[in-house]
């Protein structure tokens, strides 16, 4: 019986501990990092009932714990104090989409070499879908029945729900359900040979994560056909005039890709401030002509506005003695042109449900507006101005450009950490690099 009573005290007692083991462990993701070199600090976090956990060695800071309440406490204790503290985050690891593409040809978005990598899997971990948002894509017309891009296709909710052959929402478009065909005048978004904006639109927003094809920079994301170009080539001003006005006209437009250029267009520029004056952002190619934009401009460009984005492209491979992630033999670059992004080669979905490179500043491009979008999710009080100096502040500057010799406004686009912020802006998670 002695042995009996004995054990159950034993078991008891270990009970007992293991309780109180756990009434000290704070839930998940209570913790705070907080810089001690304030002496009030420490009696101010005790007070608020938060566990000093470990003061690090080398540098003024220590990593408490506590439970949501002792949290909040804990906090505005600090914020009377002006003492600094941040939270100790959360870790992630790369995201990679089911699309059976994805890791054997899109190697744009997860090269093997180091000054060519833009981050975008570890991006993914903090946001892949940018549902919300519409991109107008300004180009020569989209497979529209793509697998691919069908689901992220923006939709005009009067002409999809209304008559066929009536113009629904009085917009002065009959059935512009996905965007408008400007250079015939219908609805028709497919044209002569839609190659160029398939591929940009799938830059953008192949589905990700469906089992199909490609993944495109955003998983879900809305896009918005404006076809200005009757080929690959050729365009109307009227026409680029015409989708600018069409795109400023619809709610929830926040980016623009013009993947094309040439000469300086008055009215184009004027479109382009009154679209910034509408929070909406112009990311425009660099262009393929391998010259300095300072010297002989290529618009849009090279027009110096705060909502204008310019970018050049790089390299995805190495090739005879040029490394991954050098400026593109064709890129042009100038000090003006805001950041890179690949383009040599880019995969993409391509007309009659198909894949394959393509390769060109007009690829780059949509690498940088789906970006965008993305950031747009996760802070939409964003201005342009502001989401350019974003861009410009968090790329990378890399050996392989440096080689290149070849100026730029700033390096190599790092979704990562355009998501997360420059420098000391606050950072809700990390993710492994590499």
């Amino acid at each position: 019986m002695t042995g009996a009573i004995a054990l159950a005290l034993f078991r008891l007692g270990l009970l007992c501990t293991l309780f109180c083991w756990l009434l000290a462990v704070p839930g998940a993701g209570a913790s705070l990092l907080v810089r001690v070199q304030d002496p009030r600090a420490h009696p101010a976090l005790t007070k608020a009932r938060l566990k000093l956990v470990r003061q690090y060695k080398y540098i003024p800071w220590a990593l408490y714990e506590g439970d949501g309440p002792a949290l909040a406490r804990g906090r505005q204790a600090l914020k009377s104090l002006k003492v600094e503290s941040c939270p100790a985050g959360a870790m992630h690891l790369a995201a990679v989409p089911n699309d059976p593409l994805y890791l054997p040809d899109q190697i744009d978005f997860h090269p093997g070499k180091p000054d060519a990598d833009i981050f975008l899997p570890q991006a993914w971990d903090l946001r892949r879908d940018a549902a919300n948002i519409v991109v107008a894509v300004i180009d020569n017309g989209i497979d529209a029945s793509h697998p691919d891009l069908v689901n992220n296709l923006w939709t005009n909710p009067a002409e999809a729900a209304g008559q066929p052959g009536v113009d629904d929402d009085h917009n002065g478009f009959i059935d512009d359900v996905h965007g408008w065909n400007f250079v015939e005048n219908n609805n028709d978004l497919f044209g002569d040979n839609p190659w160029h904006g398939t591929m940009v639109s799938g830059v953008i927003g192949a589905e990700g994560n469906n089992t199909t094809g490609t993944a495109g920079v955003c998983w879900k994301v809305q896009i918005m056909t404006l076809r200005a170009f009757s080929d690959v080539v050729t365009s109307n001003t009227q026409y680029i005039l015409d989708a600018f006005e069409y795109a400023m006209s619809r709610p929830n437009v926040r980016i623009i890709n013009a993947s094309w250029g040439g000469d300086p267009v008055p009215p184009i520029y004027d479109e382009i401030v009154a679209a910034g004056q509408k929070g909406i952002l112009v990311v425009a190619a660099a262009g393929n002509n391998s010259r300095d934009l300072d010297a002989a401009p290529f618009y849009p460009a090279s027009y110096d506005l705060d909502n204008l984005v310019s970018v050049a492209a790089i390299t995805s491979v190495d090739s005879v003695g040029v490394p991954a992630g050098s400026l593109a033999s064709f890129s042009n670059y100038g000090s003006q042109v805001s950041l890179a992004a690949p383009g040599d080669p880019v995969y993409s979905t391509q007309p009659g449900g198909l894949y394959g490179n393509g390769s060109g500043t007009s690829f780059s491009t949509p690498i940088v507006c789906g970006a965008v979008a993305l950031m747009i999710t996760r802070d939409p009080s964003l201005t342009p101005a502001q989401l350019k100096q974003r861009l410009i502040a968090t790329a990378r500057h890399t050996d392989a450009l440096a080689l290149s010799g070849k100026p730029l406004a700033s390096g190599l686009l790092n979704v990562q950490r355009f998501l997360l912020g420059p420098p000391g802006a606050a950072r809700p998670g990390w993710a492994l690099y590499r």
